[in-house]
């Protein structure tokens, strides 16, 4: 157990440390000669969020940065701040080589502190959660274990910040399309009174490829999502960095999301 927690502890280091970096430029792909062995591919990104209920007003901001190795492992780092709930997320997302997220860890902010945090790893039907509800009412702020049982096999993890929502398309099989069913571990918060969450089972439906135009003009070749609530997402080809997202359940309904920079690094040691 100390181990783990040491490693957690490791972990929201490395997110707060990468989540504070400048803002990025516009979109760009660059080759980097001899830079970072084991990567093939940086991307990072600036996505807004607007409210549609209130004639567009902003609504928060998330900063994110998609590290893709040569072996097809991918680790996604978030830092999101959110108007309408009041709270910042950090999270750090671990995506295996088969395109399957296998875990995952986030720490809220809330009002005045830490809400608390939760470590998440993906297990057959379930996941394995430890979490810490600091800032909970009547809680202790000590560490507990329990395992989430799943109705279906369990496909991804949700952190909350909506730049990680991309990471649930990756195992999309694009040789049976239509609709298909995903079950995803959505980690909790100050609605759900902990930081332990549960699984919600939805359908994807792929619509297509778009060239999705930025903020700034440029293209961008996007694959076009349609989740069983009316979501629609649009992610980066082939790993699912998020580019545009209209959410439409919940407490998010009428919210946009529009990433307005991107920049793509593709590393010089990718053979």
């Amino acid at each position: 157990m100390a181990t783990r927690f040491l490693m957690i502890g490791l972990i929201f280091g490395v997110v707060v440390s990468f989540a504070t970096m400048p803002g990025t430029a516009a979109i760009a792909e660059t080759e980097v000669g001899g830079a970072g062995a084991g990567l093939a591919k940086i991307i990072r990104g600036k996505t807004v969020c607007r409210d549609t209920n209130k004639e567009g007003a902003s609504c928060g901001v998330e900063r994110w940065t998609m590290y893709v190795h040569n072996n097809g492992v991918r680790y996604l780092h978030v830092i999101a701040a959110s108007n309408t709930f009041n709270e910042s997320r950090h999270a750090m997302v671990r995506v295996g080589a088969d395109n399957h997220v296998k875990e995952a860890f986030m720490s809220n902010v809330a009002g005045a502190g830490v809400l608390g945090s939760t470590y998440v790893v993906l297990q057959g039907l379930g996941a394995q959660v430890t979490a810490t509800d600091i800032g909970f009412d009547g809680a202790t702020g000590e560490p507990k274990t329990e395992f989430v049982d799943a109705f279906d096999a369990a496909d991804s993890i949700g952190t909350g910040p909506n730049s990680g929502d991309g990471l649930n398309f990756l195992d999309y099989d694009f040789e049976a399309p239509g609709e298909q069913p995903h079950s995803v571990y959505w980690a909790g918060g100050s609605r759900q009174g902990t930081m332990v969450g549960g699984f919600v089972t939805s359908e994807y439906t792929f619509l297509g490829q778009e060239d999705l135009t930025l903020a700034d003009g440029q293209t961008v070749t996007a694959n076009h999502f349609r989740m069983l609530s009316g979501t629609e997402i649009w992610v980066t080809d082939p790993d699912c960095g998020i580019l545009k997202m209209t959410l439409n359940f919940g407490p998010g309904v009428g919210l946009e999301f529009e990433t307005t920079e991107l920049e793509i690094t593709v590393e010089g040691l990718a053979q």
